[in-house]
């Protein structure tokens, strides 16, 4: 559907979401402006950008902006160049990343020419969007991510989640404490809402880490979520291996009986289509 076309784009929003009504009333603005969509990439593992390449199709396929593009760190199409392939007088630049650290507040800026927010430059209007990973609208979509995966299973009821643990799994980093923070903000906003029995925390590179879940969990059955853009490595492997999940079989999607512990290991965060619905929450901030 082209951006400028009469008729009225669906979504995967409910039509009674206030993100999406929000985005009908600016949609006359978005029309005329660009999108650039921006994640890490790999040399070594394309398939580590398939999320940032499904979500610029499902934003294409709305019909909202005049203009969606991509850019990467590491493979191409390139960050560097990025902002000449948009055409448009508005350009909302937006980071999939989860949160903010070196590649954000750095690394990208830099590459860009750009300061975090609003920028005028050469009579166009850029905003600098925050990552997608810290935008409130995550903690419904790690919350979406474990209930479906439990749906799966028939154990979405209140009561069943109840007796449930949810283990939370991020990257984390030895040179910067932020990646971490953000994702115990959603830690700390998830466990507020009483819904699972416990709500826990572990990382792949700093404390606690993966391999040590045992010491956080005590609930007889759990659903892990990863806060990564995309399974890789990290998702298929390491994080089910580190656990005590024999890895020889598929992993992701399905049930492990661990001694007396029943895990359910979910697709990573960012490989949900409802990803869509976090990168709209954070355009129509702006």
């Amino acid at each position: 559907m082209s951006a400028h076309s009469s008729a009225q784009p669906t979504s995967p929003l409910a039509t009674a979401d206030p993100v999406w009504s929000q985005c009908l009333q600016q949609r006359q603005r978005f029309a005329q402006a660009s999108v650039l969509i921006l994640g890490h990439g790999s040399s070594k593992h394309p398939d580590s950008s398939l999320s940032c390449r499904q979500l610029a199709v499902r934003l294409r396929a709305l019909g909202l902006f005049a203009q969606v593009e991509l850019g990467f760190l590491k493979e191409q199409p390139s960050v560097e160049g990025a902002l000449a392939r948009c055409t448009a007088d508005e350009i909302f630049v937006v980071p999939v990343f989860l949160a903010e650290g070196y590649f954000t507040k750095r690394v990208i800026p830099q590459m860009l020419g750009l300061e975090q927010g609003t920028n005028y430059l050469a009579g166009k209007t850029i905003h600098l969007c925050q990552p997608l990973g810290v935008n409130p609208r995550m903690q419904e979509l790690l919350v979406q991510t474990a209930s479906a995966l439990l749906q799966k299973f028939d154990l979405a009821g209140n009561s069943q989640l109840a007796e449930t643990a949810m283990l939370l799994v991020g990257h984390g980093s030895t040179k910067s404490k932020t990646s971490t923070a953000t994702l115990k903000w959603h830690r700390d906003e998830i466990r507020q809402l009483g819904l699972f029995q416990q709500v826990e925390d572990v990382y792949l590179e700093e404390p606690v880490f993966v391999k040590d879940w045992r010491q956080s969990i005590t609930a007889s059955q759990l659903v892990v979520v990863a806060f990564l853009i995309a399974n890789g490595q990290h998702g298929g492997w390491d994080i089910p291996e580190d656990m005590g999940i024999d890895i020889s079989q598929p992993v992701i999607g399905r049930k492990h009986q661990l001694d007396d512990q029943t895990v359910y290991l979910a697709s990573a965060v960012g490989t949900q289509p409802e990803m869509l619905d976090v990168l709209l929450a954070e355009l129509v901030r702006w």
